[in-house]
């Protein structure tokens, strides 16, 4: 994982995204910085759906991560399926929120509406 003085801090096409998985302090930093920084979807998408299988599939912000690598790729159906697993698990406000992204892109005019005042009935109670 060292880098070269003048060339990028991480190279992606030569980690081993599985060694890397099941490392829980590691891996979100690196999908992080692989999903925000480098912008690499793809690479994204491999390590959130190998650190999704080594929890078991039991950590809801594995299942968000998936869902924003599939809506970025336009899998809007498969983007759908992940937040709503993942609000199964943990009612946040950003699933909602993502999830009221992936209906205003299949164009479902009420269910943006409905999803966003179900995650602001979900924040009542809680400071911003």
């Amino acid at each position: 994982m060292l880098s070269e003085p003048d060339g990028p801090f991480i190279n992606p096409s030569q980690l081993n995204l599985a060694k890397y998985a099941d490392r829980p302090g590691l891996n979100k930093v690196l999908f992080d910085y692989l999903f925000y920084h480098e912008n690499d979807i793809k690479n994204s998408l491999e390590l959130a759906a190998l650190a999704t299988q080594s929890s078991k599939y039991e950590d809801w912000w594995w299942k968000q991560q998936l869902g924003k690598c599939y809506y970025r790729l336009g899998l809007y159906r498969d983007a759908e399926k992940q937040f709503q697993s993942a609000l199964k698990q943990q009612p946040t406000i950003d699933n909602y929120l993502y999830l009221a992204k992936v209906f205003v892109k299949l164009d479902q005019r009420w269910l943006p509406w409905t999803c966003s005042r179900k995650g602001w009935k979900c924040s009542r109670g809680r400071s911003l």
